[in-house]
């Protein structure tokens, strides 16, 4: 069955925008879209990406590390889950509340391993 892998980037509202009450509820509905996931047998990992991002560029002068390339803050959580379309895995996504407002982007996964794919030799 196909995989595919959700980068949730909501656009974050301060937390003074937000009441406790207001605050709780979306951290519940949240919760219970995780829940939901997993009853259904559809999530297979994911987990809260740290947002101090390092990035590494390979440059034909040599790598460059710049700290803070801004990829890691922007997305909050990401999901890996296996359903057999890609309506499937949109309905997923749009489903989610942990990126209201915001995105969700979808990819599929290539599962085919990479030694056999012509990757990493």
């Amino acid at each position: 069955m196909p995989r595919f892998l959700l980068l949730l980037a909501p656009e974050y509202r301060s937390g003074a925008e937000l009441s406790p009450a207001e605050l709780g509820a979306r951290t519940a509905r949240f919760a219970q879209w995780v829940a939901g996931l997993r009853r259904e047998g559809t999530l297979r990992g994911g987990g809260r990406l740290d947002p101090h991002a390092m990035r590494v560029t390979l440059d034909p002068d040599g790598p460059r590390i710049e700290s803070g390339s801004g990829g890691a803050a922007a997305v909050g959580h990401f999901f890996v889950i296996e359903t057999s379309s890609w309506g499937s895995a949109c309905a997923a996504a749009t489903s989610c509340p942990g990126a209201r407002p915001g995105s969700v982007d979808v990819f599929a996964i290539d599962t085919e391993p990479i030694e056999t794919a012509g990757g990493c030799r």
